[in-house]
C-alpha cells in the first residue's frame, strides 16, 4: 500500500523578516499551500484527500461514506476501520443505491438498526455502535472533509450502552491463575492485574517505553487507538519483577511474548479468556482486571484522582460511569456508612414533654 501523504509544516519569513510557519501537503507530485492556521490546513488537506470535486452538489449517500472508508483505511488503525466497514457497509445495503444526500432522512437509520440489530436479540451498546458509526463517516464528510454540508443523521438519539459490570473477587482472581499452566499467559494477566492498562497496551508494550531507572512505562500519545495522551504507568514490585524478567529475555520489540516467541495477538488473548470461563464458570475479559484494579484501588483508599490518572484518563467521567465496582462491595458500602455516620452514635435527642 503506497505511503498516505501527510501535511507538514515549512518556516518561511515573511516581509517584515517575522518567521512564520505554513503548512504544506504533496499529493500526487504535486504540492499544496495549506496555509498557516492549523486547524484549517487539516480542513483542506481532507478535503483534497476526499476528492471534494468528485462528489458535486448532492451526491448520493453510497458514494460519500465509501469516501470515507477509504479515507479511514489510510488514517484509522486496522482494528478502528473494520469497525466503520461493517456498520457502513450494512447501512448502504439498507438504502436505495442512488439515494441522494438531500433525501436521507433520520428514519433510514433507525429502520437499519431496528431490522439488522433488533432490541430483542442485540444489546443497546451494539445499537449505539451502530449509529454512531454511520454519524462518524457523514460528520467527517461535513466537518474534517467539507464534502457535504450537513449531517442529516447528526442529532439521532442513540441507544444507551451497556456498563460493564464484569468484575472478579480476589478468590476468583487466584482461580484463574491456578488454572493457567503456561508461564507466558499468566504473567500477561497478572500484569493487568497489577497496572490497571489496557491489554493492547500490555500486548505492545516495549523495552524502547519501560524506564527501569523510574520503574514506570512512558507511553506517548498514540502508543495505542485509544491512548490519546502521552502518560506515564507505575509498576508496582510485580509488575516491575514481571518486566525486568521478560525484558531480560527480549532486549529489544515487545517486552511481553508468547512461548513461540512472538508478540500476543489480542485474538489469541481473548480466546485464551474465553476457555478460561467455560473452565472455570464465571465470566471475565481482558478489560475485567482493569475493571478490577480501579475498584480496589478505591476500595483501599486511593484517591479517585490519582487512580483516573493511573489510568490515562483526563478526568473522572470514565472512572466514575464505567469502572468504579464499588457498589457491588456491600460490606465496603456499609462500612463506609458507618465511617460517614459515626460521629453522631451516643447522642441521644431529647424529647419534649
Amino acid at each position: 500500500m503506497p505511503r498516505q501523504p501527510r501535511p507538514w509544516i515549512r518556516r518561511r519569513r515573511n516581509s517584515k523578516g517575522e518567521l512564520r510557519e505554513i503548512w504544506y501537503v504533496c499529493i500526487a507530485g504535486k504540492q499544496h499551500c495549506l496555509g498557516s492556521k492549523q486547524q484549517e490546513a487539516w480542513r483542506k488537506y481532507h478535503r483534497l484527500m476526499a476528492g471534494r470535486e468528485d462528489l458535486g452538489e448532492d451526491p448520493e449517500v453510497r458514494k460519500v461514506i465509501r469516501t470515507f472508508l477509504n479515507w479511514s483505511q489510510s488514517n484509522h488503525a486496522p482494528g478502528s476501520h473494520r469497525f466503520y466497514r461493517f456498520y457502513n457497509e450494512s447501512f448502504m445495503k439498507s438504502i436505495r443505491p442512488s439515494l441522494p444526500l438531500s433525501e436521507l432522512k433520520k428514519n433510514h437509520v433507525l429502520k437499519w438498526v431496528d431490522a439488522r440489530f433488533p432490541k430483542d436479540t442485540c444489546s443497546p451498546s451494539t445499537r449505539h455502535a451502530a449509529v454512531r458509526a454511520v454519524q462518524r463517516a457523514l460528520n467527517w464528510a461535513a466537518n474534517d472533509a467539507e464534502i457535504i454540508r450537513t449531517n442529516p443523521t447528526e442529532k439521532i438519539k442513540k441507544d444507551k450502552p451497556n456498563r460493564r459490570e464484569t468484575y472478579i473477587s480476589l478468590e476468583q482472581y487466584q482461580q484463574v491463575l491456578t488454572a493457567i499452566k503456561r508461564e507466558d499467559f499468566r504473567d500477561l494477566v497478572e500484569i493487568l492485574r497489577h497496572t490497571g492498562c489496557r491489554p493492547e497496551e500490555a500486548r505492545k508494550v516495549t523495552t524502547k517505553e519501560f524506564d527501569r531507572e523510574r520503574r514506570c512505562w512512558e507511553l506517548p500519545a498514540g502508543f495505542t487507538a485509544k491512548t490519546k495522551r502521552a502518560r506515564s504507568i507505575p509498576l508496582s514490585d510485580k509488575a516491575f519483577e514481571l518486566c525486568c524478567k521478560w525484558a531480560d529475555r527480549y532486549a529489544e520489540g515487545p517486552i511481553f511474548r508468547n512461548r513461540d516467541g512472538n508478540p500476543w495477538r489480542k485474538g489469541s488473548l481473548v480466546e485464551r479468556c474465553a476457555r478460561l470461563r467455560k473452565k472455570l464458570g464465571f465470566p471475565f475479559v481482558p478489560y475485567t482486571f482493569r475493571h478490577v484494579f480501579a475498584t480496589d484501588a478505591l476500595e483501599r483508599g486511593v484517591d479517585p484522582i490519582t487512580v483516573a490518572r493511573i489510568m490515562g484518563h483526563k478526568n473522572l467521567d470514565m472512572l466514575n460511569e464505567y469502572y468504579s465496582h464499588i457498589e457491588q462491595r456491600s460490606e465496603h458500602m456499609r462500612e463506609s456508612v458507618e465511617k460517614a455516620t459515626g460521629h453522631l452514635t451516643g447522642w441521644t435527642p431529647k424529647i419534649a414533654g
